[in-house]
């Protein structure tokens, strides 16, 4: 047993990953396997795995690595930080729609071969 153990009387690192990456890929792959409509198949799934990962590193950083969940380095910044940061994102596509629909490249090529579009009128 002091083999997989280490100083602290936690599992050695390189098992707590190698654990950590099999639960990842096995809720991923259960969550995969799950059958949603062909439209929501994307969302649904990334509405479902963001959170069971986000769980997943919650519990091994709890019972496993027993360490308190701020020495991930996430920072808990309050409403303030959220609001400028989701203004900042939407300002930053709005900038980059806007140069785009003034520089002419609003028409999209919806289907079909997006290379074939500018090759059209060259017949």
């Amino acid at each position: 047993m002091v083999l997989f153990l280490d100083s602290e009387r936690r599992l050695r690192r390189p098992l707590r990953l190698l654990l950590y990456f099999v639960v990842y890929f096995v809720i991923v792959a259960g969550l995969q396997a799950v059958p949603f409509p062909a439209a929501v198949r994307k969302p649904a799934f990334l509405l479902l795995v963001v959170p069971a990962i986000a769980g997943v590193t919650w519990a091994f950083r709890r019972w496993l690595d027993r360490r308190p969940w701020d020495d991930v380095g996430l920072l808990r910044p309050g409403a303030g930080g959220l609001i400028s940061g989701c203004l900042a994102g939407i300002g930053l596509a709005g900038m980059v729609a806007l140069v785009g629909w003034s520089a002419g490249w609003r028409d999209t090529v919806v289907g079909g071969d997006p290379w074939s579009a500018g090759i059209r009128g060259c017949s």
